[in-house]
């Protein structure tokens, strides 16, 4: 009785998750979440497997991906990554910094 009690808990609590993923999901149209809605709660576990398993797969589908950063793409809006390189460089030219001195000295370039 005990162990029929828990799995109803586990199955009703795996179902909520499941359910609180679907609405917070912006990738869905109304009539996919009214479909995995009623997946959820007419299959109770599988249907709220396959759902948590669509909306994990739609997430990392739509994250922007780490290996993008270094390509010159930007997560920024409006920033495309290809920056002036003036600047970038504070006014100077490419390889120059347009400062006296290298970095960690404090800008002290003479003798």
């Amino acid at each position: 009785m005990i162990q029929a009690s828990i799995a109803l808990g586990l199955v009703v609590v795996l179902n909520l998750v499941a359910t609180a993923m679907l609405i917070r999901s912006d990738f869905e149209s109304r009539f996919q979440k009214t479909a995995q809605f009623l997946l959820i709660w007419i299959l109770p576990v599988v249907g709220a497997i396959l759902v948590i398993g669509v909306l994990t797969n739609s997430r990392e589908l739509h994250k922007p991906r780490s290996s993008d950063a270094g390509s010159g793409t930007s997560l920024f809006p409006g920033s495309d990554g290809d920056l002036n390189r003036d600047e970038v460089n504070h006014g100077g030219r490419w390889g120059e910094s347009g400062h006296d001195g290298r970095g960690g000295d404090g800008g002290h370039g003479g003798p």
